[in-house]
């Protein structure tokens, strides 16, 4: 099943973020890459509270900026953590031990 926070998954978080992250932290990657991809702007009306927070958790680690209009930028190794955790948890079949890990 595809974008679920796994054993896998976990390890890979821990792996690049230095930490577990939550079921919601992983359902907002792909909304992340998706704007960072088009508009490069957040839509407040699509994003809830916890999501916000998380948002706001990122910005502060630097991770990402964010404006006050939720324009937003994001750090290329970020980029690639969020990659990586996306391909292990929407591409790859649950299970699949991870390959590589890279920072």
């Amino acid at each position: 099943m595809r974008g679920r926070l796994t054993k896998e998954v976990q390890t890979l978080a821990v792996c690049t973020m230095g930490r577990d992250i939550t079921t919601t932290e992983l359902h907002l990657m792909p909304y992340l890459q998706y704007v960072l991809m088009n508009s490069q702007k957040i839509e407040p009306i699509k994003i809830n509270p916890e999501e916000l927070e998380i948002l706001t958790g990122w910005a502060k680690k630097e991770y990402i900026t964010m404006s006050n209009d939720f324009k937003i930028t994001i750090q290329k190794y970020f980029w690639d953590m969020i990659n990586n955790i996306l391909y292990q948890s929407y591409v790859l079949q649950e299970g699949t031990p991870i390959k590589e890990v890279t920072n």
